[in-house]
């Protein structure tokens, strides 16, 4: 149900917001060396910015091929096949691609220096398409659906661009090939309209198959992450084995063993490098 409330944009900004926060708060942390802000922001920025690229490559695409705005009626076969070849061709497809290209800028940045950057920058592109998108859905969805929306929608947009920022890391240094980079582009399209088509179809099982997409991807983008770390590591490109802030509250290291603030150990496991 369409929602013009201005109580639900009240209600959901703060929540969009605190959301991108922690997820950020998280990954940057976690670091060993800070990103740059300006480059963090810049990337989250891009980001959101692709939301408005996607949509009307979106609407083009769908006067192109002849289903924009037709009833269920006219739609080609049925209209829940045609919403899937819709969700599995075209949206998926093009939302990564907008989110690829996003990043792409900081990939021939210097401050690309390790293997998880890609990984870190990726997801901060869909970072930012996932809160504009979610804050776009406040008006057709109102509060309550942006609660729901958050705990998948904003979170999968990063970690189905994460996926394909490992394999933009390794390939910088030469551990994976580019044609590898294209293919995980590729496996997050189609994953993407998967996702999708449960969610636009509305049906119990789809809807269920979506949530279990959402939920291992998730898992998969922080074993990548930690494996990312240790291969950093093993190329010589992370060399310290503290955290300078930690990872647990943010709060900076200054005794490079337990935070002084909530006590959580700051020592990484170590790797031979």
């Amino acid at each position: 149900m369409a929602s013009n409330n201005l109580a639900d944009y009240i209600i959901s900004l703060p929540l969009i917001l605190l959301a991108g926060y922690l997820f950020l708060r998280y990954f940057y942390f976690k670091q060993s060396e800070k990103e740059p802000a300006s480059k963090v922001i810049l990337v989250t920025i891009l980001g959101g910015i692709s939301v408005a690229i996607a949509f009307y490559a979106e609407q083009f695409f769908a006067r192109y091929i002849g289903i924009a705005n037709l009833g269920p009626d006219q739609l080609p076969y049925s209209e829940v096949v045609s919403k899937m070849v819709i969700m599995l061709l075209f949206v998926g497809f093009i939302e990564e691609l907008s989110k690829f290209l996003a990043a792409m800028p900081i990939f021939f940045s210097k401050d690309f220096n390790r293997i998880r950057d890609g990984i870190f920058y990726m997801a901060l592109a869909g970072l930012g398409f996932g809160l504009v998108e979610d804050f776009i859905y406040v008006g057709r969805v109102g509060a309550g659906g942006v609660i729901l929306r958050l705990a998948f929608g904003l979170l999968f947009h990063p970690a189905a661009s994460g996926f394909i920022g490992y394999y933009l890391g390794r390939a910088k240094y030469g551990l994976s090939s580019m044609s590898a980079v294209f293919a995980a582009l590729v496996r997050s399209m189609l994953l993407h309209g998967l996702y999708d088509i449960g969610l636009v179809l509305q049906i119990p099982i789809l809807a269920a198959f979506s949530t279990a997409i959402a939920l291992l991807l998730y898992g998969y983008i922080f074993i990548l992450y930690n494996n990312s770390e240790k291969q950093d590591r093993e190329l010589g490109l992370e060399t310290s084995s503290v955290y300078l802030f930690c990872p647990r509250c943010g709060f900076p290291n200054a005794h490079k063993d337990f935070c002084v603030k909530c006590g959580k150990k700051l020592l990484k496991d170590k790797v031979n490098v």
